[in-house]
């Protein structure tokens, strides 16, 4: 599904082996990537069964620099085409992916870097496709580099220089399962295609200097799987909140360095608060229905609590203090990359 309503342009301009030619030379941006903010290669191994929930674990060995950097990369790209892609608006037919975005924005901050990365390989074809096909393209060839399917790729997206629709209509990781299925609703999904689409989460990281959060969904960040929904069901997730400056204190679901967000969380758990909100006397603990894990270690025989619907609450004054820097033993302080897929 094309999120655009702008016009087409110049179909047939490119050529199926074309198009693969410029998906090869985005790919090769990866490992040069890599090879400045990571390792030289990948060190981990990925799981053999994906039927048996409790071999998941043990089945992944811990990722490295080169893991992290392999996943920032991709991360940074499928943030920058998806958030050009999601100011579409079915009832306004107008936004969409337009090579446009508020790089001063706030939710926006970070994917200039992403921008720039790709800018170079752009102007090579920037006479045959418009930026905002160029984006969804290099979207489209991280998923293929991470072992993701090859989605058939449709070009006639135009460009704009101006790009208003987007304020406000970009997702919120704070809020929870209403505000989630409005967002989609509002691009044309169903309940179900939206939790097809949050598993992109599976790619890259948060960090807390570009949305106030820190961690990354799952342990094989730079791979393309289904470990995002089994970790979203299997961990034993503790509710946590996080300081930095620019977002104040937000909270995020933890289970030793990776993460789930509260627009995560809810499409499993009702986290929500008597008011409705997700921020508001939520449960400290979800998840673990597989046993769960405790933090990286899983726990075949261990306990972990389904809220699911019928949730207890806390009072908010029960829950954790807010912890400045709470993911220091996990962050490289010397890592300069800035990706963020939220």
């Amino acid at each position: 599904m094309m999120l655009t309503s702008l016009a087409i342009w110049d179909v047939g301009a490119l050529s199926d082996a074309e198009v693969e030619m410029i998906k090869d030379d985005i790919k090769d941006l990866i490992p040069r990537y890599q090879s400045r903010y990571g390792g030289s290669s990948s060190s981990s191994t990925y799981r053999t069964d994906p039927n048996d929930p409790y071999t998941y674990i043990e089945q992944l060995q811990p990722t490295g620099a080169d893991v992290r950097a392999r996943g920032d990369v991709m991360g940074g790209i499928l943030r920058l085409a998806t958030h050009d892609a999601m100011s579409y608006s079915k009832y306004e037919n107008n936004g969409g992916m337009d090579g446009c975005l508020q790089f001063d924005d706030i939710v926006n901050r970070g994917l200039e870097k992403y921008r720039d990365l790709l800018q170079p390989v752009y102007e090579h074809y920037s006479s045959l496709m418009s930026r905002a096909d160029f984006w969804a393209l290099a979207s489209l060839a991280v998923i293929e580099a991470a072992g993701g399917p090859r989605i058939p790729f449709q070009w006639g997206r135009v460009d704009a220089a101006h790009c208003p629709e987007d304020g406000g209509r970009l997702p919120d990781p704070t809020k929870g399962h209403g505000h989630v299925m409005k967002l989609f609703t509002r691009l044309g999904f169903t309940a179900e295609e939206a939790v097809a689409l949050m598993g992109a989460h599976t790619i890259g990281r948060c960090r807390v200097r570009n949305s106030g959060f820190e961690g990354s969904w799952v342990r094989a960040e730079d791979r393309f799987g289904n470990w995002y929904y089994r970790d979203l069901l299997a961990v034993n997730w503790e509710r946590r909140a996080i300081s930095s400056a620019d977002f104040g204190t937000q909270f995020q679901w933890v289970a030793g360095s990776r993460l789930m967000l509260n627009a995560d969380m809810s499409l499993a758990y009702d986290i929500n608060g008597p008011d409705g909100d997700p921020n508001h006397g939520i449960p400290m603990s979800c998840g673990g229905q597989y046993g769960g894990y405790s933090g990286d270690t899983y726990n075949q025989a261990g306990g972990g609590q389904y809220y699911g619907n019928s949730a207890t609450y806390y009072k908010a004054d029960a829950m954790p203090h807010t912890t400045k820097g709470y993911y220091a033993s996990d962050t490289d302080e010397s890592d300069t990359d800035e990706s963020d897929t939220d």
